[in-house]
């Protein structure tokens, strides 16, 4: 049973380098991309501490804006590169170089192989605001190199449009584990479902999840990511996590968490290590 790690990133390599190392074993391979607009010292790191490593594969760079179809494109570009790797993969794992394990890469790997094939990733039928993401055409750009949105507070006007026929768009968290044929489904997608979503907000919040729904593929699907992700602000990324989080993540089911950020709390990565290292141990 081997596992694709897809990882998307543009800032802190430090942590992503760690993050790739965390995860190594003989059963796990990166596919990697990293946000054009990063600066040239996040390259720099990535490509001298990763890019020999036979087990990455660095993938074709984008300019990466939130919320935009960039980011569905990038995860895109690892799902093509993992299906093309001359080795059959049997899962796909979309991280952010922001995330972190909870669980030693064997546990990761045997829960996988328990799972018989299942796919793991949150989904709810869109309504509402949810709906309009895709209801509703949205554009996403620079201007004069500033980042533009439309609609946005000051262009409300949009113009509304219908989903292909037969679909229908469901939505939840960008980030998942899912089986080689749900990302082999995924991959044969129509060429006019891309182009719908192309002019949709945050569409990696709902592409996978609307292609699989709607799919014969459904019932393999469990409405869980597998993830730990403190969303008790409110806002629109989660919490960073601290060592005050450590002992409840360690508590949960997850095999993931996010996100990190050492400049905010390096120790409960350290922690995290700690007791990855003396679970292993036992």
């Amino acid at each position: 049973m081997k596992i694709g790690y897809i990882i998307t990133a543009h800032t802190l390599p430090d942590h992503l380098v760690r993050l790739v190392r965390r995860l190594e074993s003989d059963a796990a391979r990166f596919f990697i991309h990293v946000d054009q607009r990063a600066s040239d010292d996040v390259m720099a790191t990535v490509e001298r501490e990763l890019g020999a490593r036979p087990d990455v594969r660095l993938v074709p760079r984008h300019r990466v804006r939130w919320a935009s179809f960039s980011q569905l494109r990038a995860v895109l570009e690892g799902v093509d590169a993992l299906l093309s790797s001359s080795e059959r993969l049997d899962y796909g794992v979309l991280l952010t170089g922001q995330d972190y394990p909870l669980r030693a890469p064997d546990t990761i790997e045997s829960t996988l192989s328990a799972a018989a094939g299942r796919s793991f990733i949150v989904y709810r039928p869109a309504t509402g605001r949810f709906l309009e993401r895709v209801t509703r055409w949205h554009w996403h750009g620079e201007v004069l190199g500033r980042r533009v949105r439309l609609p946005n507070r000051y262009i409300r006007l949009t113009v509304r449009r219908r989903p292909p026929a037969g679909l229908v768009p469901y939505h939840g968290f960008a980030h998942w584990c899912l089986s080689r044929e749900c990302l082999e489904y995924v991959a044969t997608r129509d060429p006019e479902l891309t182009r719908f979503f192309r002019w949709s907000s945050s569409p990696d919040e709902m592409y996978f999840q609307t292609l699989l729904m709607d799919s014969p593929l459904a019932e393999t699907l469990v409405n869980d990511d597998l993830r730990y992700v403190d969303w008790s602000e409110g806002g629109a990324s989660p919490r960073v996590l601290t060592s005050h989080d450590l002992e409840r993540m360690l508590r949960s089911s997850a095999l993931f968490a996010r996100k990190f950020d050492p400049r905010v709390d390096a120790r409960v990565i350290d922690a995290l290590d700690a007791h990855i290292d003396a679970t292993a141990a036992q």
